[in-house]
C-alpha cells in the first residue's frame, strides 16, 4: 500500500483537483491521509465530500500548525509500504503511483526521482534529469546532483520507503521555509540505491499566493539555515572538495540573489542587508571559487563581481 499524505490549508480553489487526481489513480492500494490545517474557508467540506465518494481518503483536521506539523501527524498515521506527498494545490497524473511503484520494486530502490512539470498562468515548464533513467545509481552520485541543484530540494517529486524515513527518524522542523531540503537529503545520502524516472508525474502549480514565490527576510534566512544543516551530514565527506564548495557558492549566489530583489523593492543597499542580518552566513575565497572546475563560468563572474563591490552589475545580471 501506498501512503499519500496531503496537508492542506486554505485551498477550497485547488483540494478538489488535487484529490481528484490521487483518487483516479491507476494504482488502487493506497490510503489518502489529508491533514486539514486549521483551515478557514471550504476546504474541510470540500474534503468530506469527496470523502463519501471514495473512503480511501482520510481527514484529520488540527489546529493551523504549518506544513511541516501537518505532514508529520501524516507520517503518524500513515500504514503504507510507501511513502508519497503531494501538496494541496498541486496534481499528479493518473499513473503516476503506478509507475513509481513498478520502478521501485522492480530496481529495489530505496528512492525514486521523479520528473516534474511546473504550471504557470500562461506556460508549462517540464524538467527531467540529465541522464538515463533505465539504471540504478547510487546515494554518492544523487547527493553529487543534490548538491549541483540537477535534483531538486522538494519533498513531492520523490517516492519513498516509509520502513527507511522511520528507521531514519525523520521528522520535518516546524515554522521554517525550505524544510524538505535537509530531509530530502538526508534520506537520500542514507539510501542503498536511487532509481530516477524521466516522466513528469508531478505537476506544480504556480500562483500569486504560492509561499515558493515568497521572497522575505525570514524565507532567505530558513534557506541560508537548511543549507547549514545540509552542510553538516557526514556522507558529504564521500564527495569532492570542489563538489562541496560549488554548492556553497551557489546557495551564496541564490540567497544574494533574492536579498538583490528586496533590496530592489526597498531602494536599499544589499550590501548593507547583507551586513545587518548576515546572510549568508558563510563564504568562500574568491581564488577558492576561480579555480573550481565544478562552478559554472557565470557563477564564478558573479561571484566575483560580488565580491569586488560591483553592485550596479550584480544588479543587471540578478534582475529578472
Amino acid at each position: 500500500m501506498v501512503s499519500i499524505i496531503i496537508p492542506a490549508y486554505n485551498s477550497e480553489q485547488y483540494i478538489g483537483r488535487c484529490l481528484k487526481s490521487v483518487m483516479a489513480q491507476t494504482y488502487v492500494d493506497i490510503e489518502i491521509i489529508v491533514i486539514n490545517d486549521g483551515s478557514t474557508d471550504n476546504t474541510e467540506c470540500v474534503i468530506n465530500e469527496l470523502s463519501i465518494m471514495d473512503d480511501r481518503i482520510k481527514c484529520y483536521t488540527i489546529d493551523n500548525s504549518g506544513a511541516s506539523v501537518a505532514r508529520n501527524i501524516g507520517l503518524q498515521k500513515a500504514k503504507g509500504t510507501y511513502l508519497f506527498f503531494v501538496d494541496s494545490d498541486d496534481y499528479i497524473r493518473e499513473n503516476a503511483i503506478e509507475v513509481l511503484v513498478n520502478k521501485i520494486e522492480c530496481n529495489k530502490a530505496d528512492v525514486v526521482c521523479m520528473g516534474h512539470t511546473k504550471v504557470y498562468e500562461n506556460k508549462i515548464e517540464e524538467y527531467s534529469f540529465p541522464w538515463d533513467d533505465d539504471n540504478t545509481y547510487s546515494s554518492e552520485f544523487a547527493i553529487r546532483h543534490i548538491l549541483n541543484f540537477n535534483i531538486k530540494g522538494y519533498i513531492c517529486d520523490k517516492f519513498y520507503r516509509r520502513d527507511l524515513w522511520n528507521e531514519l527518524g525523520l521528522e520535518f522542523e516546524r515554522g521554517r521555509f525550505c524544510e524538505d531540503w535537509p530531509i530530502i537529503t538526508n534520506y537520500i545520502g542514507n539510501c542503498k540505491t536511487v532509481s530516477f524516472v524521466n516522466e513528469p508525474l508531478y505537476f506544480y502549480v504556480q500562483h500569486e499566493e504560492s509561499r515558493i514565490h515568497t521572497s522575505s527576510i525570514r524565507v532567505i534566512s530558513d534557506y541560508d539555515y537548511a543549507v547549514n544543516v545540509i552542510l553538516q551530514y557526514q556522507f558529504l565527506n564521500d564527495q569532492t572538495a570542489n563538489t562541496v564548495n560549488a554548492f556553497k557558492t551557489n546557495a551564496y549566489l541564490e540567497i544574494i540573489h533574492e536579498l538583490s530583489k528586496i533590496s530592489f523593492r526597498s531602494n536599499s543597499n544589499v550590501y548593507e542587508m547583507v551586513n545587518e542580518y548576515n546572510l549568508p552566513s558563510y563564504q568562500l575565497a574568491l581564488k577558492e571559487v576561480l579555480i573550481n572546475t565544478d562552478i559554472s563560468f557565470s557563477n564564478k563572474i558573479k561571484y566575483a563581481l560580488w565580491k569586488m563591490g560591483l553592485y550596479e552589475i550584480i544588479k543587471k545580471i540578478f534582475k529578472k
